[in-house]
């Protein structure tokens, strides 16, 4: 059997990894496909941003994320690392945010106890999440082609999303990829990830413009 991921020869260090060729990007109004490009990619990556606010230890975690997931072009396993290090960042900042309220380590320092935490203390709402919609946005949300329609929350202060899927969905990954996976994932699809870590890290530490893009 092949393996999965040789180790790159010199000079094809910077050649895309063959499995991103064959992802396509569709225009929403033409319905015309093209070949993905590098540029796609990181246009898509640059996007997601976090907060002034950030402390500079969450951010350097991040930014490996953002690094891993652009560099995923060249080495696919890459999407997945990516990810799940944008969960560690998730995780340092939790932690983080808990020292700086509570001027001490938090006892259950694992992810899963400290997103529940920060869910149960009001610091992470649905209304944080820039890929959820609102019973208020249903307008604009039908208007989305069906398969692309992300997720239509009942209230922006309630539990639905964070509670009941976001604090499984985290956890579960991130002690999945943790102990080692054979799951591949494109690293353009992580990006979607980046951006609702990012939501995450961004309501722990928000600026003084918290507006919904």
């Amino acid at each position: 059997m092949a393996e999965r991921s040789p180790f790159k020869h010199l000079d094809q260090v910077f050649v895309a990894d063959q499995r991103n060729t064959h992802i396509s990007i569709v225009n929403q109004k033409t319905g015309e496909h093209r070949p993905c490009e590098l540029e796609d990619l990181h246009k898509r990556i640059a996007k997601v941003v976090l907060n002034d606010e950030v402390p500079i230890e969450v951010r350097d975690h991040f930014n490996l994320a953002k690094n891993l997931c652009l560099y995923g072009w060249f080495v696919y396993d890459f999407g997945v690392e990516a990810k799940l290090r944008s969960f560690i960042a998730v995780e340092v900042a939790l932690r983080t945010k808990f020292e700086h309220l509570r001027g001490k380590k938090p006892k259950q320092s694992g992810l899963r106890q400290l997103l529940k935490w920060a869910i149960n203390s009001g610091l992470v709402t649905d209304g944080g999440f820039g890929h959820l919609y609102f019973e208020d946005e249903r307008e604009l949300w039908e208007s989305l082609p069906e398969q692309h329609r992300p997720m239509l929350i009942k209230d922006r202060e309630g539990i639905e999303y964070s509670k009941e899927k976001l604090l499984d969905a985290i956890s579960g990954l991130r002690n999945s990829f943790a102990h080692g996976t054979s799951t591949l994932m494109e690293p353009i699809s992580i990006v979607s990830s980046l951006h609702i870590c990012a939501d995450v890290i961004n309501q722990l530490f928000k600026s003084c413009d918290t507006n919904r893009a």
